[in-house]
Parts: C-alpha cells; sequence; structure tokens
C-alpha cells in the first residue's frame, strides 16, 4: 500500500472558508453554523489511502451540513461516508431516518442522497473531533450488497 500524503487545512470565523474546506473534502453541501453558534474554527487534515478518501475534523461549535438534490444533480458524487466521532456527536436526517451518534459508534451515510445533519462537541467540551472516511458506492457495493439498509442507522 503506498503511503498518504495528507493536506492540513484550517478556517477561523469564516463560513466561505469552512464551505470551501468541507465541499473540496467530501461532497458538494451547503455548510454552516447551527442556530446559537455565534463562532467558529476548525481544521480539516484529508488524503487519499487508494480509492478511499480519509479526513481528519476537528473544530469548535456546532457546525451544519446540507446535502439538496441540487448538490446532487450538480456533482454526482456517489460515495458512502463513514462518520467515526472521536469527541463528538453527530445528529443526521437522511431517507426518513433520523440517528445521533457519539464516540464507539459509527454510520454510513449516502452522498447519492439529500441529507441534513450536524456536528458538535460533546458535552463540557470546547471542540470536536471525527475520522471520516470517503468509500465509492460502487466499490462498497460490491461487497457489501444491503450497504444501504446500513446508512444512517447507528452502529
Amino acid at each position: 500500500m503506498q503511503d498518504a500524503s495528507f493536506k492540513t487545512t484550517r478556517w477561523e470565523n469564516d463560513i466561505d472558508s469552512m464551505r470551501q474546506v468541507v465541499n473540496a473534502g467530501f461532497c458538494t453541501c451547503e455548510i454552516g453554523l447551527a442556530s446559537g453558534t455565534e463562532s467558529s474554527q476548525g481544521q480539516l487534515e484529508s488524503g487519499t489511502l487508494g480509492e478511499v478518501g480519509a479526513f481528519r475534523y476537528t473544530g469548535t461549535g456546532t457546525q451544519r451540513a446540507t446535502r439538496a438534490a441540487d448538490h446532487i444533480a450538480a456533482d454526482g458524487d456517489d460515495y458512502y461516508v463513514l462518520y467515526l466521532p472521536h469527541a463528538a456527536q453527530f445528529e443526521m436526517h437522511q431517507d426518513g431516518r433520523d440517528m445521533r451518534i457519539g464516540p464507539g459508534m459509527y454510520a454510513f451515510v449516502s452522498t447519492s442522497r439529500p441529507f441534513d445533519g450536524f456536528e458538535e462537541p460533546l458535552h463540557n467540551r470546547h471542540a470536536f473531533s471525527s475520522t471520516h472516511l470517503s468509500i465509492p458506492a460502487a466499490r462498497l457495493r460490491e461487497r457489501v450488497p444491503f450497504i444501504d439498509d446500513l446508512c444512517n442507522v447507528a452502529q
């Protein structure tokens, strides 16, 4: 296996920079701060391991992401994102399913269907951190044909 070269990008209180970082690293979506969050800073370390995108995401505040039908039509991304929170909680809504996960749990989300969710620090913590793997959908479906049944289900 070849070594991955990782790139680190940071932002501070700049929604446009945050949007560019997240859209370049994951998939096209609307990025913002959840209601009640006044400021945010963060860092995204990103790279590839073969066909898999690997990301370590750290930040402050509660950050929201929404992927709508027009985002899907514009970029055609078809990946499954595996969310692995370390010091974070995720809440995600997709396909009529709502889920919330924290450390020790994981969940898959499909980029080929709309979603809405947020990531926030654990209670009594200032910052969050998580790892995300972006796996090509066709490759994962070859090995796990029922993967869509596992999407947006806390594991």
